[in-house]
């Protein structure tokens, strides 16, 4: 069912380092197309978190209702979506009474934590299809300008199929200062590392199939889990992925946020580094490889504390509310991306021993 909303009614939830990025995003939305959107309500346990509500045009000066609970909102508010911005290990919670309340929802990744919450996902999923609400995953790397030109290369075949794809990330010690960061064993994997397997998913146009890894907690980690892995994912298309990364790295080479990595296929290889735009090498029999830049470079690009893609992922998400369309990030669609780091998980239980994607996580 397509429904038209004169203006959405938003509530976030969560008010904490990532809401900055957020209300930048709809003051920026509101001054594009005056009337489409309002914040209503803004929920946080922490008081304090209410005072960058003066920092953004979006909010500043309107006396915005506040609640130390989502529960709380629903019972005063009319809420057409919320906008989940807690600590992870929340989301699946909001998620469900935002549902329950007839709200859309957008939620930062990720949307679940452990296969608990995906089976409670799954239902969740249910229930916003029978009332015909958007679940929608933020997954705004997938929307930088050099992820979009280099998926339009493999699209296009300009390497002829990728067969393999060798990628790096590291990071020098990574802050895990907050709670919910430190002391969840897979926070590399849902904090960061899940951004570079929902890139490549799109970069390649597939779904994993088989995943092999290895978790590691180095000796001067500070984290209660592991922050470095050794991963290797097979797609359905055929493509083998090895990807290494890490987060507590000491004065190690730092990649970009996107990850270096080169893909290899028959016709030549596409290359993609931390300070240049992306380059397909081509080969030519006799002469030195035919280059071509890919374009996609953002400038300051390595500078910018987040990529920009939050408009995209709301905007994405009226049009879905708008004409019934799915949104290319929904949770049916980000499940397939959570489904890397959930066998690479058990993959790692298990010894390093691969883990049939469809059958640990019950997929079609």
């Amino acid at each position: 069912m397509v429904i038209f909303i004169s203006k959405y009614k938003i509530l976030i939830n969560g008010c904490g380092g990532i809401a900055n990025a957020w209300l930048n995003t709809l003051s920026e939305i509101d001054a594009e197309k005056p009337g489409l959107i309002e914040v209503v309500g803004v929920c946080d346990p922490i008081p304090s978190q209410f005072k960058k509500l003066e920092n953004f045009p979006i909010t500043k000066g309107k006396n915005i209702p506040t609640f130390s609970d989502a529960s709380l909102a629903y019972k005063e508010l009319e809420v057409d979506i919320t906008i989940i911005l807690t600590p992870p290990q929340l989301h699946t919670r909001y998620a469900h009474e935002a549902i329950m309340n007839l709200s859309h929802v957008i939620s930062e990744k990720p949307m679940f934590i452990d296969m608990n919450q995906y089976r409670h996902v799954r239902e969740i999923i249910k229930m916003a299809n029978e009332n015909d609400l958007v679940l929608v995953a933020n997954q705004q790397y997938r929307w930088m300008p050099r992820i979009q030109a280099i998926r339009k290369a493999v699209r296009e075949k300009l390497i002829g199929n990728v067969e393999f794809v060798i990628s790096r990330f590291i990071q020098n010690r990574y802050h895990f200062n907050d709670w919910w960061r430190s002391q969840h064993e897979d926070m590399s994997q849902l904090n960061w590392w899940i951004h570079e397997y929902d890139s490549m998913r799109a970069m390649l146009d597939s779904n994993p199939k088989i995943v092999r890894a290895k978790l590691l907690r180095p000796s001067w980690s500070k984290i209660y889990g592991e922050s470095f892995i050794f991963l290797h994912v097979t797609f359905e298309n055929g493509t083998e992925w090895s990807f290494s990364a890490g987060q507590e790295g000491v004065s190690a080479y730092q990649d970009s946020n996107h990850t270096t990595f080169e893909m290899f296929g028959s016709k030549g290889a596409i290359r993609n580094m931390r300070d240049e735009s992306p380059k397909a090498y081509i080969e030519q029999p006799g002469k030195d490889p035919l280059v071509i830049d890919l374009g996609g470079m953002i400038e300051n690009e390595n500078k910018l504390t987040y990529p920009p893609g939050w408009k995209i992922t709301f905007m994405k998400t009226i049009e879905a509310i708008e004409t019934g369309q799915k949104h290319e990030t929904c949770y049916e669609d980000n499940i397939w991306t959570m489904a890397i780091a959930m066998c690479a998980r058990e993959s790692h239980r298990r010894g390093g021993c691969p883990v049939i994607v469809k059958e640990y996580m019950n997929l079609e």
